[in-house]
């Protein structure tokens, strides 16, 4: 009987140390794509926030809620938003009434072009099977995430699309207003996912920390 129990024994050592060695390794998995996921969210936060300011002044939204909002954005994540951050502290110095006639004077012509870049997340589109790694809640919030990143990258495109538009001749005046009717309705959308994505990430970040 002893060697058979030595040989169970050993077995179910083996299969044990298979665990083991199974949980450490998807441990180390999570904790990696969790420290790169952070790292993609912090880099793209500040372009988000340059998104919401940039369509949020063209609408005409220039207030101190705006400005303080990208303050704090540009703050917890500076990477190259620098030069922005040093604008909106200048821009906060001046008073309520100041920055009424400066939000009309922003507002733009619906022929200036405006410079939104999509926003792209290579790593979690490359890794997106890792999520599953991920506990039930932050699951959801980065699919929440990737779902509001296309459906604001869709917006951009078709705001360059009512954007062409407005440099056709041929558009009837009807259809010249409807067109200029679709690009504010683009510039809200965008202005309101950027702040919608930022804020999610903003948040999402310290359970990816843990």
């Amino acid at each position: 009987m002893g060697p058979i129990i030595y040989t169970t024994f050993g077995w179910v050592l083996g299969f044990l140390g298979t665990l083991l060695l199974g949980w450490i390794n998807q441990k180390k998995r999570t904790k990696n794509f969790k420290e790169s996921l952070s790292l993609e969210f912090k880099e793209v936060i500040p372009q988000l926030a340059r998104t919401h300011y940039l369509l949020k002044e063209a609408l005409g939204g220039l207030d101190r809620d705006l400005l303080n909002w990208a303050q704090s954005m540009f703050s917890k994540f500076p990477k190259g938003g620098e030069k922005t951050l040093k604008a909106i502290e200048r821009l906060l110095k001046r008073t309520d009434e100041e920055l009424k006639v400066l939000a009309s004077q922003t507002k733009v012509s619906k022929k200036e072009t405006l410079s939104i870049k999509k926003i792209i997340l290579p790593f979690l589109q490359q890794n997106f099977s890792f999520v599953s790694l991920l506990t039930p809640d932050l699951q959801r919030s980065v699919a929440a995430i990737q779902r509001n990143i296309n459906s604001l990258n869709e917006e951009i495109d078709l705001y360059y699309f009512y954007f062409k538009k407005t440099f056709d001749s041929t558009l009837t005046d009807k259809n010249y207003e409807l067109v200029n009717k679709n690009i504010d309705h683009a510039y809200q959308s965008i202005a309101d996912l950027s702040y919608k994505t930022a804020e999610r990430i903003s948040k999402t970040l310290p359970d990816l920390s843990k």
